[in-house]
């Protein structure tokens, strides 16, 4: 009998546009739309100057663009640099059950594919969606991501491999004996850790998973050889993440069930594990005319992961500020948490850093995922103030609405591109991506002005 990874392979081989539910082609199309918004917003970003230097200087083929410039390169440095750039700002989207940021691996992936074979809007859309499926199903194999995150693996390193192996070998039109290999290349090179948080490595990350999954596709597709059953087994992938392994959920409702329907997207740019808390803090400071000087303590309760995700307590830069839930909740009490509020001045400004210190945080063990926090706030007259979170916005049970999805894409994009012209045709282009013919022609409108 096929092994559970060839099966998985098989269906990521096998399937095609036609498939796809509309429901499912809109939400792939949103997921573009936010990754070029993120992506592009981050493009002139240290991480991005360093890493375009950096494959600029190793030179290759032009075969795929880094977004926001005019520089080409091979398919798996393209993928390697976008899905650094789009980790930048950790305003990218998520599976919130697999923690996986997966369009940030798989989008790169896809582009790459679609530039250098000269695919369609359409087989970039179902190469995307077979990738997202697999790398969520990977995910809930290995019992969640919070199994991986307790025992310091970043999901979206360790099994954005294996999606944008799918991704990219279905582009090149690997058959399913090859994809299954692809994933076990993809597999055998499964790294990223959360130590990085906070700093550019976490970006790196991200990147990796992008060139790796590219790589294995290339290799698989020239007859390097690796298992067929890298998810399983006792060495295999998923035992060796997580001492763990649910072998009925690779393939369950594979086809019929799409999880990309339960993607989620950032209405702040910070860690996930912040959100519930800043959003209860907002609805706080709704109730105080000044924080600083009526505020005595902030009290925020979290889900225990949350505790070792995002609890920079001193955050002096703004990859430590977005995964510093005292900072997230300092920020959102004084009622705005926005791309500006990131920025190394906002962070060191007094009355944040004042508020900061009053943060106290505490695990609630009711609290099993990101959806949830209470926050606590007593006044020095003696108020206490409560919200309670559950659900977060952009989330599947609260999710973002097309003109909020506009509007997150005009306000990263037009500041980038200068030009509201230029956002809102890319935004047209994106919202029919499904017709696009020519990939490196659109690469090309998003190119930043010097």
């Amino acid at each position: 009998m096929a092994s559970l990874t060839s099966q998985l392979a098989a269906f990521v081989a096998g399937s095609s546009f036609k498939d796809l539910p509309d429901r499912v082609i809109l939400e792939a199309k949103r997921c573009f739309i936010d990754w070029v918004g993120v992506a592009l917003a981050a493009s002139n970003s240290p991480t991005a100057k360093v890493l375009s230097g950096l494959v600029r200087d190793l030179g290759g083929q032009k075969q795929a663009t880094i977004i926001g410039s005019t520089l080409r390169t091979t398919a798996p440095y393209g993928a390697l640099v976008n899905g650094s750039i789009a980790h930048v700002l950790d305003y990218d989207d998520l599976h919130a059950g697999a923690i996986t940021h997966t369009s940030a691996v798989l989008v790169p992936a896809a582009l790459a594919g679609g530039e250098w074979k000269g695919r369609s809007g359409k087989e970039m859309i179902s190469a995307f969606v077979s990738g997202y499926e697999a790398v969520v199903r990977a995910g809930f194999a290995v019992g969640g991501g919070n199994r991986q995150l307790t025992r310091g693996w970043h999901p979206t390193s360790t099994l954005g491999r294996i999606g944008a192996a799918a991704c990219f070998g279905k582009l090149i039109k690997l058959n399913s004996a090859q994809m299954a290999t692809a994933m076990g290349i993809a597999g055998a090179q499964s790294s990223g850790l959360k130590k990085v948080f906070g700093t550019m490595a976490k970006h790196l990350n991200s990147g990796k998973a992008a060139h790796d999954g590219v790589l294995s596709a290339l290799l698989a597709s020239r007859g390097f050889t690796a298992p067929d059953d890298i998810l399983e087994g006792e060495d295999g992938l998923c035992k060796t993440l997580t001492g763990h392994f649910e072998p009925g959920e690779v393939l369950k409702g594979l086809g019929q069930q799409y999880e990309i329907l339960n993607n989620a997207f950032k209405s702040f740019p910070s860690c996930y594990q912040t959100h519930a808390v800043i959003d209860g803090c907002l609805e706080i400071s709704r109730k105080l005319s000044s924080p600083v000087s009526t505020v005595e303590e902030i009290i925020c309760e979290v889900n225990p992961t949350a505790l070792k995700t995002a609890a920079i307590a001193d955050p002096h830069n703004p990859n430590e500020a977005k995964f510093s839930l005292a900072y997230c909740a300092a920020r959102g009490l004084m009622g705005d948490v926005s791309m500006q509020h990131f920025a190394k001045k906002e962070i060191e400004k007094g009355d944040v850093r004042t508020l900061m210190k009053r943060v106290s945080l505490r695990v609630n063990p009711s609290f099993t995922g990101m959806a949830n926090a209470r926050v606590q706030v007593r006044t020095k007259d003696g108020a206490t103030l409560t919200s309670e979170v559950d659900g977060l916005r952009g989330g599947p049970s609260k999710p973002m609405n097309e003109d909020e999805m506009d509007r997150k894409f005009m306000s990263l994009v037009s500041p980038a591109l200068k030009s509201e012209k230029k956002a809102q045709n890319a935004l047209e282009i994106l919202r029919e991506l499904e017709t696009l013919k020519d990939v490196t022609r659109f690469m090309k409108s998003l190119v930043r002005p010097a």
